[in-house]
């Protein structure tokens, strides 16, 4: 049809120079656009594109790592990062909110980010897991039972491997025994 390929025209222009999430965003928007012909080959785009979003988010919230030679996912690394003390709050953060997916929420972005940022802590400071996670399941499921489990190793390593809870007992009388 003739129609759409004049709108999938309209949209590349619209969208050359995007890549990842951002290309993400625009073909979004375009779901709103007044022509039928536009919206749909839009829609069609936004499909596509989600499934590799999908894919780059399914490997990090299981492996804590993804394949991003292009720098298209909105989890960024800071590698000269080195220290356990500055590990956690600066190895890695989101890219700038705009370029997060428009679909998302704050709170499954979280999820997803919190998700991948134990599994990679584990690798570096205890041992590596990879989730082993129906891949069949919804997006939303899946990001749960990821940030489940996550949580789960997380907490296990710090009260059962570390004493978590004793070395807390420790601090609270060591701190009364200095009152008096």
């Amino acid at each position: 049809d003739i129609e759409k390929l004049k709108a999938a025209a309209i949209i590349c222009t619209n969208i050359i120079h995007k890549k990842g999430c951002s290309l993400f965003n625009t073909l979004h928007l375009f779901l709103t656009h007044g022509n039928k012909n536009i919206s749909e080959v839009a829609s069609e785009m936004e499909k596509k594109c989600f499934e590799f979003i999908d894919s780059l988010i399914r490997t990090w919230i299981t492996q804590g790592r993804v394949s991003d030679p292009f720098s298209e996912f909105f989890i960024q690394c800071n590698k000269s990062i080195r220290l356990c003390s500055e590990w956690w709050s600066g190895r890695f953060s989101l890219i700038d909110k705009e370029l997060l997916p428009v679909t998302l929420n704050q709170e499954t972005i979280n999820l997803i980010f919190n998700s991948g940022k134990i599994l990679n802590f584990l690798r570096k400071w205890d041992e590596p897991v990879a989730l082993t996670i129906d891949p069949t399941l919804p997006f939303d499921e899946f990001v749960n039972i990821s940030s489940k489990q996550t949580t789960k190793l997380m907490l296990d390593l710090m009260i059962k491997k570390h004493n978590l809870l004793q070395s807390l007992q420790d601090i609270h009388d060591f701190v009364l025994l200095q009152r008096g």
